[in-house]
């Protein structure tokens, strides 16, 4: 996905790599992410839900549960920073990883 530059759709019995179109380029902000909305808007209502990892998407594929996965590549965490820099929104669950630290976990100093 990464040297093709791509997302990835996963079927129950094909794989397929996407690469957008230039108007979907620039429609959206470079990350699969907000690529992923743009395509989801075209689509009837539909359910979604966010899986951890690509193996564990791909089973819920291949197990029956969902009818397609959609494989994302990360952002960069220098795509992070501008974005956080440019005080921009990402799109949801753009930064979802797992696990999180515990609650409290992290502590900094407050001024």
């Amino acid at each position: 996905m990464a040297d093709a530059q791509a997302l990835a759709l996963v079927l129950p019995d094909a794989r397929w790599l996407l690469r957008p179109r230039p108007e979907a380029l620039e429609e959206a902000a470079d990350l699969d992410s907000a690529r992923l909305d743009v395509a989801r808007a075209a689509l009837p209502p539909h359910d979604l839900h966010y899986q951890h990892g690509a193996a564990a998407a791909v089973a819920q594929v291949e197990a029956g549960p969902a009818q397609a996965a959609f494989l994302l590549r990360p952002p960069s965490v220098a795509r992070i920073a501008a974005a956080a820099r440019a005080a921009e929104r990402m799109p949801e669950k753009t930064t979802y990883f797992h696990p999180k630290p515990a609650t409290g976990l992290v502590f900094r100093p407050v001024e």
